[in-house]
């Protein structure tokens, strides 16, 4: 296996491979690009490589030399090819070899690490032998193919129910950005009393790459001709993933962020596409309401490298040596 950075002019490479591989958008290079303009942090590709073939890697942004999650970003993870063999022990080891070669060429640069899984990287043994700190995170997703209202909680229904009562109106515009998204966005993260991660420009530069790169897709409630509450959703393969929205908290207590979602996740099941995922519950507030819409934890793993680790490691390492 050979470890190496892609040269700039080989990016649509990684892209070919992290299609065939999952195609989730948090891990292709658009994906860097739009924080790399944003922010100007520095994007690089990183691979492992079997007879100059890609069979793993990771597209990620640095600032001084560390790697981390960008605002607004699930996943910041290596992508890991499948081993197509009957042996459960040499897929596992396969997996475990390309990661391991991977993460011992970024530590040669890196010296603060912070990766969020994908979920299919379930075995983390090659963080924790290295003595990374492993940390369970968790999201809901919903199977398309079976969503029903009737599955929905007593009282989201009761929440849908009112809002077509009061004759509020879905509206999917889909690239159509309105200013009243941003007001609605920062109140959210107020009710919850959370640092806004992205300033008003930040917001609408992230909404406009993504429009333009024809991954975003744009939804809203309207009320007395009033937008109260909308939605920005990823297509990842046969994903959906629900990124950012919010509601008016003059209108909350209409349930329009129940009923603009059960409009959305029909729309979405109609399309066909196979999973809506619902992004972080790992808060007992924000788990309650997903949780309602019947679907399915998922959980996936953070797994952190830093100086104090390193500080902690070699500690270690002289006890067992001089102690």
């Amino acid at each position: 296996m050979n470890t190496r950075y892609l040269k700039e002019n080989e990016f649509p490479i990684w892209d070919e491979f992290v299609i065939k591989n999952g195609n989730n958008i948090f891990t292709r290079t658009l994906w860097q690009d739009m924080h790399s303009e944003s922010r100007g942090y520095e994007q690089k590709i990183a691979v492992v490589e079997k007879k100059g073939v890609i069979i793993g890697g990771i597209s990620f942004v640095t600032e001084n030399k560390r790697i981390f999650r960008p605002k607004l970003t699930q996943f910041v993870s290596p992508v890991i090819s499948e081993r197509k063999v009957n042996d459960n022990y040499k897929k596992i080891k396969w997996r475990m070899e390309i990661l391991r070669s991977l993460l011992e060429f970024l530590k040669t640069d890196f010296s603060d690490i912070t990766f969020i899984l994908l979920p299919e990287i379930d075995d983390v043994r090659s963080f924790v032998w290295d003595y990374w700190t492993v940390t369970p995170v968790y999201d809901l997703f919903l199977d398309l193919e079976n969503y029903s209202e009737d599955r929905l909680s007593h009282n989201l229904r009761k929440n849908i129910k009112k809002s077509r009562a009061h004759d509020l109106k879905f509206v999917k515009d889909i690239d159509k950005y309105h200013d009243a998204y941003y007001e609605i966005f920062t109140a959210a993260y107020g009710r919850k009393e959370k640092d806004i991660p992205v300033n008003e420009k930040e917001f609408r530069f992230f909404i406009t790459y993504l429009l333009k790169q024809k991954v975003l897709e744009l939804s809203h409630v309207i009320f007395e001709g009033e937008i109260i509450g909308f939605r920005g959703n990823l297509l990842s393969g046969d994903q959906v993933f629900d990124w950012i929205g919010g509601t008016s908290l003059e209108h909350y207590d209409l349930g329009s962020t129940a009923f603009l979602l059960n409009e959305l996740i029909n729309e979405y099941r109609e399309r066909d596409y196979a999973r809506f995922v619902f992004g972080g519950a790992n808060t007992p507030g924000i788990w309650d309401f997903k949780a309602q819409f019947q679907g399915e934890l998922n959980h996936y793993f953070q797994a952190k490298l830093s100086f104090e680790a390193k500080k902690g490691l070699l500690t270690r390492a002289k006890r067992k040596i001089f102690g």
